[in-house]
């Protein structure tokens, strides 16, 4: 089509992409995102690894804050079991610790209690972690009467070969 301008003919065009440009351009696109879904997926599991070590980390720091302020309120108590918990919300709701020499305070080990990041999120923080007893051995732990150690519920593989579980 051509339209006087002036005096001059000029050739009227008409602007947009055609279907093909859309249809290569989609997928470029399609392409790149498979590209980098495999790096967003190691990226979550990795920030996930690190929150299961932070994790894993406060609980048993407090199940030894938790044994040592027993030991401080019970010196003449014999039985090592004794000293920890019976689950991990007493971590939470606070222990009575005597420093020699001191007055007597009530701490708290931990605020709440964090959740293991490969569990089933349906579960409450304290069911999703295994748990060992005082009385069983490291190779094959168990739970029992008291929390002497936790352990990720997961038995899937870590991003460095090793299973959560064993962490």
């Amino acid at each position: 089509m051509t339209r006087a301008v002036g005096g001059l003919k000029t050739k009227q065009t008409w602007g947009g992409y055609t279907l093909v440009e859309l249809v290569a351009v989609l997928a470029i696109l399609a392409i790149l995102t498979l590209m980098v879904m495999p790096l967003a997926q190691t990226g979550w599991r990795a920030k996930n690894e690190a929150d299961l070590r932070v994790a894993l980390w406060q609980i048993r720091d407090a199940i030894d804050m938790y044994s040592a302020a027993k030991k401080s309120a019970q010196p003449n108590v014999l039985d090592n079991a004794a000293f920890y918990p019976q689950d991990l919300t007493e971590l939470t709701k606070g222990v009575l610790y005597a420093p020699p020499g001191g007055s007597a305070t009530t701490i708290y080990p931990l605020r709440r209690i964090p959740r293991d990041p490969f569990a089933d999120p349906a579960l409450s923080p304290e069911k999703t972690w295994r748990l060992r007893s005082y009385t069983s051995p490291a190779n094959n732990p168990q739970a029992g009467g008291e929390v002497f150690d936790v352990r990720s519920s997961s038995s899937e593989t870590a991003l460095d070969g090793s299973r959560y579980e064993d962490w």
